[in-house]
């Protein structure tokens, strides 16, 4: 009886431990057995959803804000040249409309006052201001509805440019709204000449969904955009061109991934490919319908690029049609994180106008 128990216990010991290794990534994984369209499909899917849940978010409205407004810095004034460093503008400041004078006729206000001090720029405002900056020209004082509900809180800030054209700018912020955080934005870009640029965005949004966009010139140029969930790449598009030796013309390769799926068109390749789970599809059949364009940036988050796909079956499908409108909010979300009209019709605003009055 003893040694029946003995078996017993150590079968069981040897089962749970089995289980584990299966946990632990020795098990089959559904989604590595799905098939070339099966894996697309579910891909696509998941870059709905995400686009669904961003588009339900606050931060996606700071994101896609109107930039139709005539608001400019001073930095974008040709011939003009300053630096903001971001000791300049650390502390907490709020709202505070004050009159300072007039100026031709218009009144001068001062817009943001000092009211304490702090390792990072914050800023507390009230978010209709935000969502319409074209009223930070319109200061009404008599307005007492107005709340400061609106927290944008910069633990890195400088902008230092010189003629308009030659800059070092960098962003890297939380925003808040009612005391919950709608998310966080990170911005570099630097410019050292005409052919030196180097630019990349990315805002992470309070559900854990984020969009990165980047630029790089020089030598080699590369330009790209994705869609991730913590972790995760859901979607990435990216382009580069290398120099090609003793030719003006540079080589051209691109890439784009959806889930584990992944499209390759490379330079000296002649064919289009696609990888699942990274092992080439001999059996499938990619075909890029391309739009003219002399630039030759054709690429499908600027629609002028699509990519159809004839699978063994026989069946053929188009990369548009899988994604369906998502496309449009995904190509808006892309532009905007290009020009990230938040930090230059917003935040470069009220730096501005602290740096002016405490100078």
């Amino acid at each position: 009886m003893k040694r029946n128990v003995i078996l017993i216990s150590t079968a069981i010991v040897f089962s749970v431990l089995m289980w584990k290794c299966s946990e632990n990534g020795n098990s089959v994984n559904p989604v590595n057995n799905l098939s070339l369209k099966e894996s697309l499909d579910n891909g696509v899917n998941k870059v709905n959803q995400a686009i669904s849940a961003i588009q339900q978010t606050q931060g996606y409205q700071v994101l896609t804000m109107n930039g139709n407004s005539n608001m400019k810095s001073t930095a974008d004034s040709v011939g003009f040249q300053d630096s903001i460093t971001f000791n300049d503008v650390k502390g907490i400041y709020e709202f505070q409309p004050v009159q300072m004078g007039y100026d031709f006729g218009h009144g001068m206000y001062r817009l943001f006052s000092k009211t304490g001090d702090s390792s990072l720029f914050v800023v507390k405002l009230p978010q209709q201001l935000v969502f319409h900056p074209y009223r930070l020209h319109t200061v009404n004082l008599a307005d007492t509805t107005l709340t400061n509900d609106f927290v944008i809180t910069a633990s890195d800030y400088h902008y230092y440019f010189s003629n308009g054209f030659l800059y070092d700018y960098r962003l890297m912020a939380g925003i808040d709204v009612d005391s919950t955080n709608i998310g966080d934005l990170d911005i570099e870009s630097v410019r050292n000449s005409a052919s030196d640029y180097n630019y990349s965005s990315m805002y992470t949004f309070s559900n854990g969904y984020k969009i990165s966009v980047g630029v790089m010139s020089g030598d080699t140029v590369k330009s790209s955009f994705s869609l991730s969930n913590d972790t995760t790449t859901l979607l990435k598009e990216s382009t580069e061109y290398l120099p090609k030796a003793n030719s003006w013309h540079r080589e051209k390769n691109y890439m784009l991934t959806v889930g584990n799926v992944e499209f390759r068109k490379y330079s000296g390749v002649d064919s289009i490919q696609v990888y699942l789970n990274g092992v080439l599809q001999n059996n499938a059949t990619i075909q890029f319908i391309d739009q003219a364009d002399s630039t030759g940036g054709n690429t499908i988050c600027h629609h002028n690029r699509d990519i159809q796909i004839t699978f063994d079956d026989g069946t053929s499908m188009t990369f548009s049609s899988l994604i369906g409108p998502s496309l449009d909010a995904l190509s808006g979300l892309v532009d905007s994180m290009h020009d990230v009209y938040f930090a230059t019709k917003v935040v470069n605003y009220i730096a501005w106008d602290i740096y002016n009055n405490s100078n």
